[in-house]
């Protein structure tokens, strides 16, 4: 078996070939079901795609609650769970925020 990901940023794709030839594609959603809800995303994945250059470090804070120390690229696990705090005490479900990317 052969698996092959594309993990875009609204959808991720996997396809997986079996030894037979028979082919599965699945295509699910990356981004989250309510954007309102993104800082709820887990914080090593929003530091991953960071580092990754999927998300900047402005995004990563202003959508994703993640707080980045910027001198060595690490999580400060204090100021992301402050922040994602106020954000969960501020969101207002019928006017979601808007999104900095």
């Amino acid at each position: 078996m052969k698996i092959g990901a594309d993990i875009g940023g609204t959808f991720t794709e996997v396809i997986m070939l079996g030894d037979d030839g028979s082919i599965a594609p699945i295509k699910v959603l990356s981004t989250p079901d309510d954007f309102g809800r993104a800082f709820e995303r887990d914080a090593e994945r929003v530091l991953q795609d960071m580092r990754d250059e999927k998300v900047s470090i402005k995004s990563a804070e202003a959508d994703y609650g993640v707080v980045v120390d910027t001198k060595t690229l690490t999580l400060d696990e204090a100021a992301t769970a402050r922040l994602r705090g106020q954000m969960r005490a501020g969101v207002d479900t019928a006017h979601p925020p808007l999104f900095t990317q």
